[in-house]
């Protein structure tokens, strides 16, 4: 949620691709191949993610310490240990095993969707977001090209008002903030 990145990378970030000391993230074989290869910086918020994890991810999976988020490994096609489906889940899964019921579909992808209309929200510029979720450029429009790419302090400066947005719209619901929908629950 915090970086805008597609599920694959999520997935298959290792620690090897975090640089913790200068704040950035690097993506070696994401969508489109080697040649898509990106870098960017990222907000304190994933950091400090991606440091808790280092240390959980020793004491909670024995296999693999090289990944971030490393998963119980099951053959493509076979169910999955925790919600017994494919990969993706729905938000009643992933509710039930919270202990709370609800019925609106979900996949991955809505997270990054999400970083997407946060960013727009706040109008951080259409450039440096395309950066942030390593969309090629189109083109046709030639005035998106220039100047080429954005400087890494005014991306790791869209990426900390991203993420310190999406923190304001997940405050508790006792914020007053979450509005009951009709037929549904508060």
């Amino acid at each position: 949620l915090y970086t805008g990145l597609r599920d694959r990378d999520c997935a298959s970030m290792r620690f090897a691709d975090v640089d913790f000391e200068v704040g950035t993230l690097s993506r070696p074989e994401p969508k489109g191949g080697r040649k898509r290869a990106f870098v960017i910086p990222v907000a304190e918020q994933v950091l400090d993610i991606f440091q808790r994890r280092r240390g959980e991810n020793r004491f909670e999976v024995e296999h693999d310490h090289a990944y971030v988020f490393p998963a119980n490994r099951h053959k493509l096609g076979e169910p999955c240990e925790l919600c017994g489906g494919p990969c993706r889940v729905t938000c009643v899964q992933v509710a039930k095993l919270a202990g709370h019921e609800y019925s609106v579909a979900w996949n991955p992808h809505a997270l990054r969707r999400t970083f997407s209309a946060v960013a727009d929200e706040i109008e951080v510029p259409e450039k440096l977001l395309a950066v942030l979720l390593n969309h090629k450029p189109d083109p046709r429009n030639m005035t998106r090209r220039y100047p080429g790419r954005p400087s890494d302090d005014r991306l790791r400066n869209a990426a900390q008002r991203i993420a310190d947005a999406l923190d304001e719209r997940m405050q508790p619901a006792s914020t007053g903030r979450v509005a009951a929908l009709a037929g549904g629950r508060r």
